[in-house]
């Protein structure tokens, strides 16, 4: 039950993140912190509670994930500071499985909107007699490369609060 909770928390910041990306290009720390704030309750309400211990090593390990498949793209510039950060501070909560299917999800519909956008910006550049002789792929910018992450992060969040709902639903009928 208490991953439920911290998964809707998780999503209203993420959603409060993506905002703030969006119309910005910035994920203020205190939206990371409250991110990992929340997953440390999470980690301590499920040990006290007898649950499982195993809720804090797979914290741990999701978090070491999800710092160790992001350093280097935020190292690159390819990922931006606020949403390496988010992301860590987020897998604490998620665990290891969880933040797998949630950077999966993350990074393919981002990746999937990029592709998409990169074809549109060529078709109207070929459109508008703006593709030079070098090639269709010569006129594109770093705004027309890059995307807030925060926004496609929300669906990998939905996507494990649904999950877990159903699986908690499930067990009680």
């Amino acid at each position: 039950m208490f991953f439920i909770i911290y998964l809707s928390v998780i999503t209203v910041l993420i959603s409060i993140a993506a905002v703030t990306d969006i119309r910005r290009g910035v994920i203020p720390d205190a939206i990371s912190l409250s991110s990992l704030a929340a997953g440390i309750v999470r980690i301590i309400a499920e040990a006290l509670s007898g649950d499982n211990y195993s809720v804090v090593v797979s914290g741990l390990a999701g978090a070491i994930a999800a710092a160790l498949i992001t350093i280097v793209p935020a190292m690159l510039g390819k990922l931006g500071g606020g949403d390496f950060k988010l992301l860590t501070a987020s897998a604490l909560g998620i665990g290891f499985f969880g933040t797998l299917s949630f950077l999966c999800i993350s990074f393919f519909l981002s990746a999937l909107y990029m592709i998409t956008k990169n074809i549109v910006i060529r078709i109207r550049a070929g459109k508008a007699g703006m593709i030079s002789a070098g090639g269709p792929g010569n006129n594109l910018t770093a705004s027309s490369t890059s995307a807030p992450l925060a926004p496609f992060m929300i669906p990998g969040a939905l996507f494990l609060l649904i999950t877990e709902s159903l699986t908690v639903f499930s067990r009680i009928v």
